[in-house]
């Protein structure tokens, strides 16, 4: 949420709290598209999404670890594929 907010995006803490219990519900079939990418061995946009939400809290000055931590992964996973 810190970098969209940093990006001038308005927090909507009832769309947050609708898609956390959507995404967390036990047993939901709900997950993103790099996830079944990479559960599927295929390649994976660790650049086109993790790394650019990562350039824009670098650019914002953002601490952003967990998030850099990602990326550092998806982008050996990748190199690793090809």
């Amino acid at each position: 949420m810190s970098i969209a907010e940093a990006g001038g995006y308005r927090r909507r803490d009832d769309v947050i709290a609708e898609t956390t219990t959507l995404m967390s519900q036990q047993g939901s079939p709900m997950t993103s598209s790099l996830y079944r990418d990479l559960i599927a061995g295929n390649a994976v946009e660790a650049d086109q999404i993790i790394g650019d939400l990562k350039a824009h809290a670098d650019h914002a000055g953002l601490s952003v670890p967990l998030l850099s931590a990602v990326w550092t992964h998806l982008s050996v996973y990748q190199q690793n594929r090809e």
